[in-house]
């Protein structure tokens, strides 16, 4: 998986107890707020360029609803590299879709990328 591939905290929460433990900061980070400080001091102590490193980052996704939801881990790759930025974001413009709910499908929310391209 790409939290094998990527830097990252991941890599060293070699146990299951130690896994669990990473997977509630990043829900406690992100239900406080402060995901993109979390993002920024994993990319600081994992990565190789400082901010400017790309790191991965693990999350629970959720997948269906009532008795037929699936639950399981993913990973959220932070581009810290300004090169790799700009060249992904030109390939990939569908955004994350946790931001639709706030925003709609505004600029910053479409998951949509036919209305975004226009």
């Amino acid at each position: 998986s790409i939290l094998d591939l990527l830097p990252g905290p991941w890599q060293e929460a070699r146990t299951e107890d130690e896994q669990v433990t990473l997977l509630q900061q990043v829900q406690l980070a992100e239900a406080q707020g402060r995901n993109v400080q979390q993002f920024a001091k994993w990319q600081l102590e994992f990565g190789d360029r400082g901010l400017g490193s790309n790191i991965v980052v693990p999350r629970i996704s959720y997948v269906g609803m009532g008795k037929d939801i699936r639950v399981f881990v993913t990973g959220v790759v932070i581009l810290g590299d300004e090169s790799d930025a700009e060249r992904i974001s030109r390939m990939h413009v569908r955004k994350d879709g946790r931001f639709e709910p706030g925003f709609q499908d505004s600029i910053i929310a479409t998951t949509d990328e036919a209305k975004w391209r226009q």
